[in-house]
């Protein structure tokens, strides 16, 4: 097994294999009444381009792929501070392979990259985020010697999926107010009420063989304005206008409790459950209040 890193132009040769392996895996959705498998369109770097610099690091045994994840450098918001980062995202394995220890080789190359060219791939805090299924999240493959034991978990994310017409009828009277202390933003660059990852990062159902239309409200607490389910209400009603379907995604920290019981009193209730797991260089990240990541970045 060898293990190449290569960069978003020149991923090409790859993107046959990498499209085959995605899917080959299917994930649970619906409380197991459905299935999804992943598409990350043609060009297959587009999803971890638009989000920052793209690296990829893949898991080789001849010329047959064994195994991938990306890497993607991207400023990240703490305490109301700029923070270089590093957001590890995409970790598949071939179910022939697995068993076989390719997360840890593909991730102690990844070091290997960076530590060759510290300045050029600088970062001070490396992330991921890791959805729970019925048998854990992706950490149960940290098994022997490997780099995914430096992580630890910063946050647990409440992800919800509600249909448009529920948010924007929200009653937003009463909703708290966003958290007064300045949190981790690790998807800062949201500044749109929707996005929609179509063409980029498609959700392919089983049942139907179609894409999930499935959009998401990213902002963070910093671009909810009044509250959280205003913010809510507005991307419901845009939603609307537009004539989506929906469901509509989002994602809220579980010390949020003020926001998530103002939507429980309402009827919306999360649907799923993310873990960002975290290594961090600097002190900035100690004490922070809320996490944020955008579900349009998951």
């Amino acid at each position: 097994m060898r293990v190449v890193h290569v960069t978003a132009d020149a991923l090409g040769p790859w993107v046959p294999q990498l499209r085959a392996l995605e899917a080959g895996i299917s994930y649970p959705i619906d409380d197991g009444r459905d299935r999804f498998e992943l598409s990350h369109g043609g060009g297959y770097h587009g999803f971890f381009s638009k989000m920052g610099e793209a690296h990829f690091l893949l898991a080789l045994e001849g010329d047959a792929l064994l195994g991938c994840v990306a890497a993607v450098r991207k400023p990240v918001r703490v305490g109301g501070a700029e923070v270089p980062a590093v957001y590890l995202a995409d970790l598949k394995v071939a179910p022939a392979a697995r068993g076989r220890g390719v997360p840890a080789r593909l991730l102690f190359r990844a070091l290997s990259v960076w530590a060759r060219s510290p300045r050029r791939l600088s970062w001070r805090f490396a992330f991921g985020a890791a959805m729970r299924g019925a048998r854990g999240d992706v950490m149960r493959a940290a098994k022997g010697v490997t780099p995914m034991k430096l992580a630890s978990a910063v946050a647990r994310l409440h992800v919800y999926f509600e249909r448009p017409e529920v948010l924007a009828a929200l009653k937003v009277t009463g909703a708290p107010p966003p958290p007064a202390g300045a949190g981790l933003d690790l998807s800062p660059e949201a500044s749109t009420e929707v996005v929609s990852t179509a063409g980029l990062k498609d959700f392919v159902l089983a049942s139907t063989g179609a894409p999930w239309p499935l959009v998401h409200l990213p902002r963070g607490p910093s671009g909810w304005g009044a509250s959280h389910a205003a913010a809510l209400a507005r991307g419901g009603r845009a939603l609307v206008q537009q004539g989506a379907p929906g469901p509509a995604c989002f994602a809220l920290d579980d010390r949020l409790e003020a926001e998530r019981h103002f939507l429980e009193a309402q009827g919306v209730r999360p649907g799923a459950v993310c873990t960002v797991y975290g290594l961090s260089m600097t002190r900035r990240m100690a004490t922070v209040p809320w996490v944020h990541l955008a579900t349009s970045d998951i």
